[in-house]
């Protein structure tokens, strides 16, 4: 399973963990998103790794709400995945090539 942990910056102090559902086995590699942890995994058809859990710090998106997400490789499989807020960007290692995806994000708009 993947733990999720919030750090003080300045010491590394571990604030917060939080024990997620998402299985380990298969994940090659996570990132996180606005307080959302996305786990990609190997998939058996070459050439795609999906994105099959979700966990969000917030309890606002659930892995069984959300679509299967698909990310194309050329080579193997991701060694790491990190996303850039600032350029809205995942940079991926892919065999020792870097790949680039763009991501869109827009505001979830809670009805209460």
């Amino acid at each position: 399973l993947f733990f999720c942990f919030f750090l003080i910056s300045g010491s590394l102090a571990v604030e917060y963990t939080w024990d997620t559902r998402c299985r380990s086995r298969d994940a090659e590699g996570a990132f996180l998103i606005c307080g959302t942890l996305y786990v990609v995994y190997n998939t058996r058809y070459g050439g795609r790794s999906t994105i099959q859990c979700l966990y969000d710090i917030h309890d606002i998106i659930h892995s069984d709400e959300s679509p299967v997400m698909f990310f194309p490789k050329r080579y193997t499989s991701h060694s790491s995945i990190h996303y850039h807020p600032g350029d809205k960007q995942l940079y991926a290692w892919d065999d020792g090539y870097q790949t680039i995806y763009k991501v869109e994000t827009r505001r979830n708009e809670q009805v209460t």
